[in-house]
């Protein structure tokens, strides 16, 4: 092509793909574009399980992610795409998008990673994980923010209608929280009893399940958990109804609180990831 191409003239954009002959795997590529000021996105797409990653331009953007787990450890993936190129073992599985987007399909859940979005010298470089709810993701553009509870932390009944035994399961997010999740009861009376370790099933995961004997003192059960990188902590709770003494049913609500300076005290032991 002529270094001297109007393009202005005759298109707004232009793509070459350079491939192999063989099976046609794609290589490098060019785009030309006469557009200006660039701004770029990243969504998810839940009817067809993939993140989209837009141009306000139409070119269509490259999509380059690291996986990583922690908050800490996606930070360093994160600075390392800042600095320069991170080396990551798979390429994306690219599927079809809409005009200036480009695909990439998840089907069996959306792991937590780092993500480059890149059109030209553009780029957005962001942490990317699903909610605690697998039905959308979370994008950590600023550090210093954390999503409403709900989306991060999670307590689930788990039920055996063999013995009516119950127990409670808090699944929390590994990106946003450190392990050693508290729990605890509170009465009727409005009296809390915190519940030892010895209780407490997988107790330095982030899903740590607490075993307990179920009575008619007990009304809510509340879990606890410890943001990474802060010394605040969000809880989410489940209500309980006792209506008989023995052989009890059991009537179970949730709830999570919206308040991300709930505090256990400071004298526990933390791990920090």
């Amino acid at each position: 092509m002529d270094s001297n191409f109007p393009i202005n003239s005759y298109f707004k954009y232009i793509k070459i793909n350079c491939v192999t002959e063989r099976n046609h795997r794609l290589l490098h590529f060019w785009e030309l574009s006469s557009i200006g000021t660039e701004e770029l996105s990243i969504k998810y797409d839940k009817y067809s399980q993939r993140i989209l990653c837009c141009s306000k331009s139409g070119l269509s953007p490259l999509y380059e992610y690291v996986k990583c787990e922690t908050k800490t450890d996606c930070l360093i993936k994160k600075k390392c795409f800042i600095n320069g190129r991170c080396e990551y073992p798979f390429p994306p599985n690219y599927v079809d998008a809409p005009i200036g987007c480009t695909g990439i399909e998840f089907l069996e859940g959306i792991p937590t990673h780092v993500a480059k979005c890149t059109v030209g010298d553009k780029s957005q470089i962001v942490p990317i994980m699903e909610n605690i709810l697998k039905n959308d993701i979370l994008i950590d553009e600023n550090d210093e923010m954390v999503p409403e509870t709900r989306f991060i932390l999670k307590i689930s009944a788990i039920m055996n209608s063999a013995n009516l035994e119950v127990k409670f399961k808090c699944s929390g997010s590994l990106y946003y929280f450190s392990s050693n999740f508290v729990f605890a009861l509170e009465k009727v009376d409005g009296t809390m009893e915190f519940v030892s370790q010895e209780s407490i099933e997988m107790f330095e995961s982030h899903e740590p399940i607490l075993k307990t004997n179920m009575d008619s003192s007990i009304r809510r059960i509340i879990c606890f958990a410890p943001l990474t990188l802060s010394s605040e902590w969000r809880n989410v709770s489940m209500s309980v109804l006792i209506t008989e003494p023995v052989r009890s049913k059991t009537t179970l609500s949730t709830s999570s609180s919206t308040n991300p300076s709930s505090r256990v005290g400071s004298s526990r032991r933390r791990s920090r990831t």
